[in-house]
């Protein structure tokens, strides 16, 4: 009979391979969907820390936005889910992973990709600032240096006079001495000479 009437066998082959696509698409479907689950659950501590480092106003509208991606993804594959294995079967045949999750799935990589450059930027920004206050820190230390500098070359300055001064004192106390000395052997030789002169010194034998 197959043989009389090949479009019976086109028919039968047909719809088994109708059926083979229908279970093909829902396991693609199934392993997609997991992997879909498994990269939410990896991003989303890593979006929720970046929202702790960067609170920006952005920032919190595009994590706002993804969770609310996020929310509608999830309803969606929890619809799917209670359809039943026939119905998601036949469903995969007609709309598999590819055009039933797809583009809220390009939706939630689309704002992950946002939040990320978000992070990136106020980083760089934050980056940035601290480089302007290093710099800003390191121009101040170089006045401090400066003023220092000039602080020790003032107080040697004033050490050196502060030394000229005391040996000029000790020069001119020296100085000050041996004069005292002269004068003093002088009013001696003086007091001798007179005493030796005196009227009474000619009745000593």
């Amino acid at each position: 009979m197959v043989q009389h009437h090949p479009e019976y066998a086109a028919l039968a082959w047909g719809a088994m391979k109708l059926l083979f696509v229908g279970v093909a698409n829902h396991e693609e479907s199934v392993h997609q969907l997991a992997k879909a689950l498994y990269r939410f659950a990896d991003c989303l501590p890593r979006h929720e820390l970046k929202l702790i480092l960067y609170p920006s106003p952005q920032m919190q509208e595009a994590v706002a936005k993804l969770y609310a991606r996020l929310i509608e993804f999830m309803v969606h594959a929890l619809h799917w889910y209670h359809k039943g294995k026939a119905r998601r079967a036949l469903g995969a045949i007609f709309k598999p992973f590819a055009l039933d999750f797809q583009d809220r799935l390009a939706g939630v990589d689309e704002i992950s990709r946002s939040i990320d450059e978000i992070a990136n930027t106020a980083a760089q920004a934050e980056l940035r600032a601290v480089h302007t206050k290093v710099e800003e820190t390191n121009s101040e230390l170089s006045l401090a240096r400066l003023e220092i500098k000039r602080l020790s070359d003032l107080v040697s300055f004033q050490a050196d006079r502060v030394f000229q001064v005391a040996s000029c004192t000790q020069t001119l106390s020296t100085q000050l001495q041996l004069d005292i000395h002269a004068q003093t052997t002088i009013i001696k030789t003086v007091q001798i000479n007179q005493i030796m002169s005196a009227p009474f010194m000619n009745d000593i034998p």
